[in-house]
């Protein structure tokens, strides 16, 4: 065992030991002579356990420890010691320190006492993992120790999870002992990581050999269709193979449903929702979708594509011919027709197995009283072969076992299907054919009001309650008060699914049988006043869901948005159809705010697509040009704006809010910041009767006029932030405490600058405005060096990572351009000299906010006499790479 005073440099295959202290920002800003004095203690704590250990401190940045041991026991047993030294320390109260510990080996490069390598880099996020005294350790360290593990400790498996910036995912160990803290919250996983895959209400039967062999197939194909009729569990299986192979894929499994969308120019930006992000400058939506797959390794699972099949095509073509890493896997009734596309057939189940075992699981959800003979087996085997083995009518037929016995379903069905014999060909009933009868012996069976409601409910392009059903299905023929029962019926004869994980039922058709329904409606006559009613509902609905958003239940518009989003987009598309120009806007108006704090970039297209229909609407008209400033195009929104701006003197003051919004923010982002201020003034005067809008108003507008006037803008600060205070809307505190940031930095106010902008980030993961949380950890980044702010790398990687993951490029290029100022005032000048090349050629302007410091980094690596070939590697580079490389810096110790 070495010394303490002289450590041992190990090398070779090393364990590295990484810490460092949960919270320390916010222990920091409020007790900072306390926390000087307790971090002195926790250095010597920890010092002192690493190398009475034989570790070797390598590096110490902040409050974060990097140390390297010649083994994983000494390893082990140094980081036992220190925890055990640190939770036994009798810490002042307001500044208890807590430390969270990570563990890696492997092989390492030393250099000059220093260390580098993907070993370094794998051991700083398996820390990052970690919770305050808790101790992780990776799957490599686990193998080496588990079988010599101090006295009483032991390992606890805490699953796989993704390292961010790593290309493989880590099975992560807890390493625990009798005298230390033992539970903790679950560990700090990327959030990005699991994607959306949906969590299915029932098990899964049989096809246990398909899913193994589809998740193999995946692992070496681009594109895989699962094709087969309605009803023959495509989905289902899907969802299964993608779950199987998850962790093939780190950078996450996204599922984007399709059934709800009817327009083919929406799909592209379905799949961008799902994979969280929008269009930028100069892209249409599936340009957006494959630069958000780019370097990624991701599966993207398109369901239910056959009726925008064109649409879906040509997305997944120029995915497929652009992105080397994602792949997808599509389902359909139809093969998509695409180059290089394995067509995966979907069989039915085999009717004296599978289908069996189908039946008697789904018979037991109908009835818990199921309980066939022993005889049965035969009679059920007919029914599933009658059925041809497909799934969704036997779960329609196995529904019935609550109202009918076995030989009587049998009975019905031959009855049932005895017309259909005769068209038999090659010994089987057609599967369309199968499945249509099934769908339809199940509607024959419905009482008139239940086939009536489960006709009128096709009308929904997604989830629905009980209030929205009322609202459109209700009439003369259909009593309100008889509409819960009947959903509870159809929901019991498995024509409808319900979904109570929510604090109210949402229902929900299955496309199959939504599909089915509509023709039925569209028999009976009644399909345009049902989607009238539809469109009216949700005219309504929008506007409710906007006050909520917008007043004091922020929260619950979010949730009614998101939960009426397909309705809203359906009910959007029925009214651009008919010519319903007044219901297509207020849709628009009504989902504004929402859409635009929260970055849902179809509300764009939306508000293009009405203004062909209305082109003179001086709203609409300022919306396009506040979309076209966020996506980049500057004088698009100047131009834009002022035609709105123009109409105010033909009495549209109030109109003209949106054309103010977009000229300022051009005036913003292109650097002309003497055009900003009047036209941000003006923008304040606009004495609008909304409460929210005031709010909103106060807050942009303030910052145009402290560029030029620094005392009646901090007074307008001070407006904005009284009047945010008083709505009690977490949109429009988290735009107030977004510019207080802004403007307690520009006056020194450090302190109060990063207390604004964390606030901010709270506030916006409340109420669904990612706009002003990717704004604020851009400054936090951007502005940490200048403000001496503590934790500058972990700023910095933590808004790379989130920018990133939005695919905010902008606003990444900003961080990037600090980071490289950072780097030089470090005299890390070939990191930096890599950043400023790439930025040269990718971000030529640059983001006015950070020009100083991009400026002061240029100044600086052009003087050094290598900084041609940095400067050039970093050109080389793409913005996935340039990421990586710059998180890969910041976790090797400086």
């Amino acid at each position: 065992m070495a010394s303490s005073a002289q450590p041992l440099v190990p090398s070779g295959t090393v364990t590295f030991l990484f810490t460092d202290v949960e919270g320390s920002t916010r222990l920091w800003e409020g007790h900072r002579a306390a926390m000087e004095a307790s971090l002195a203690r926790h250095d010597e704590l920890l010092r002192s356990s690493i190398e009475a250990h034989g570790g070797y401190v390598f590096s110490t940045a902040g409050d974060a420890f990097s140390a390297a041991f010649a083994t994983s026991g000494d390893a082990v047993a140094a980081a036992l010691a220190a925890q055990r030294a640190l939770q036994g320390e009798s810490w002042p109260a307001p500044t208890e320190i807590r430390v969270r510990m990570g563990l890696h080996v492997g092989a390492a490069h030393e250099r000059g006492g220093d260390y580098f390598g993907s070993a370094v880099n794998r051991a700083a996020r398996v820390m990052a993992l970690a919770r305050g005294g808790q101790i992780v350790v990776s799957e490599a360290v686990q193998h080496l120790v588990r079988h010599e593990l101090p006295e009483g400790a032991r390992l606890v498996g805490l699953g796989r999870h993704a390292l961010r910036g790593m290309s493989e995912p880590e099975s992560v160990f807890q390493l625990r002992a009798p005298d230390l803290l033992e539970e903790f919250a679950p560990l700090a996983a990327s959030k990005t990581v699991s994607g959306n895959l949906p969590l299915p209400a029932t098990s899964f039967v049989g096809r246990v050999d398909q899913v193994k062999r589809l998740s193999a197939e995946l692992a070496g194909r681009r594109l895989v269709t699962l094709f087969g009729p309605g009803g023959v569990g495509k989905t289902r299986l899907a969802i299964e193979a993608a779950a199987a192979a998850v962790d093939d894929y780190p950078d996450g499994v996204w599922f984007v449903e399709l059934a709800s969308v009817t327009d083919p120019a929406a799909v592209a930006h379905a799949t961008c929702a799902v994979l969280g992000t929008r269009p930028q400058e100069g892209m249409d939506s599936v340009d957006a979708v494959v630069d958000a797959l780019v370097g990624r390794r991701a599966l993207v699972v398109l369901d239910n594509a056959e009726h925008v099949l064109a649409a879906v095509a040509e997305l997944v073509s120029r995915v497929i011919a652009r992105v080397a890493t994602a792949t997808i896997m599509a389902t359909s009734r139809e093969p998509l027709g695409t180059a290089g596309e394995l067509v995966w057939t979907v069989p039915s189940l085999h009717p004296a197995l599978e289908a069996v075992d189908l039946f008697y699981e789904r018979a037991a959800l109908a009835d818990a009283a199921f309980s066939p003979a022993d005889g049965d087996r035969g009679v059920i085997e007919g029914i599933c072969a009658h059925l041809d083995g497909i799934p969704l009518a036997i779960e329609l037929a196995a529904a019935r076992v609550r109202s009918m016995t076995l030989p009587d379903l049998a009975e019905r069905l031959d009855d049932r299907f005895r017309l259909l014999r005769g068209h038999r060909t090659g010994g089987g009933l057609g599967r369309h054919q199968t499945l249509r009868a099934m769908v339809d012996w199940s509607y024959r069976l419905l009482s008139d009001d239940e086939a009536l409601l489960f006709e009128r409910l096709s009308v929904f392009a997604g989830p629905f309650h009980l209030a929205a059903a009322e609202a459109v299905c209700a009439d003369e023929r259909l009593d309100r008060a008889d509409l819960f029962e009947l959903l509870a019926a159809l929901t019991d004869r498995s024509m409808l699914s319900a979904d109570r994980t929510g604090p109210h039922v949402r229902w929900r058709l299955l496309e199959t049988l939504r599909q089915y329904g509509e023709e039925k409606l569209d028999q009976r006559g009644e399909t345009a006043p049902l989607r009238d009613r539809h469109l009216a509902h949700f005219v309504t609905a929008a506007a409710a869901a906007h006050r909520a958003y917008t007043g004091r239940k922020a929260a619950e518009g979010v949730a009614a948005f998101e939960s009426a989003w397909d309705n809203l987009r359906a009910a959007l598309g029925w009214a651009l159809a008919t010519g319903d120009t007044a219901s297509a806007v207020a849709i628009v108006h009504g989902s504004v705010w929402y859409c635009y704090f929260g970055l849902q970039a179809e509300h764009g297209d939306w508000v293009a697509r009405v203004r062909e229909l209305v082109p003179d609407d001086v709203a609409l008209t300022g919306m396009a040009g506040m979309w076209a400033s966020l996506q980049g195009d500057q004088e698009a929104a100047r131009v834009l704006g002022q035609a709105a701006v123009g109409t105010a003197a033909s009495g549209h003051a109030a109109e003209t809010l949106f054309g103010w919004m977009a000229v300022t923010y051009s005036a913003f982002y292109s650097s002309r910041l003497e055009i900003a201020a009047p036209q941000a003034a003006e923008a304040a005067a606009n004495n609008s009767p909304d409460p929210f809008v005031r709010a909103v108003v106060a807050s942009f507008s303030c910052l145009g006029v402290f560029a030029t006037d620094e005392a009646s803008g901090l007074a307008g600060l001070a407006r904005a932030c009284d009047l945010a205070a008083a709505l009690d809307n977490d949109a429009a505190l988290a735009f107030a405490n977004y510019q207080t940031g802004n403007m307690q930095f520009a006056v020194g106010n450090y302190d109060s600058a990063l207390a604004a902008y964390e606030r901010c980030i709270e506030l916006s993961s409340h109420g669904n405005v990612r706009m002003f949380e990717l704004w604020a950890r851009t400054m936090l980044a951007a502005r940490a060096t200048d403000a001496g702010w503590p934790d500058a790398e972990q700023r910095f990687a933590d808004s790379l990572r989130y920018l990133a993951d939005n695919r905010i490029w902008s606003r990444v290029y900003a961080v990037l351009a600090s980071l490289a100022d950072y780097w030089c005032g470090a005299d890390r000048v070939e990191p930096a000299a890599t950043l400023i090349g790439f930025l040269e050629l990718r971000d030529p302007i640059g983001l006015f906010l950070v020009a100083r410091q991009r400026e002061r980094a240029a100044d600086k690596v052009n003087t050094h006499p290598d900084a041609v070939p940095w400067k050039a590697r970093g050109a080389t580079l793409d913005r996935n790479a340039i990421i990586d490389y710059a998180l890969a810096e910041l976790a090797s110790p400086s």
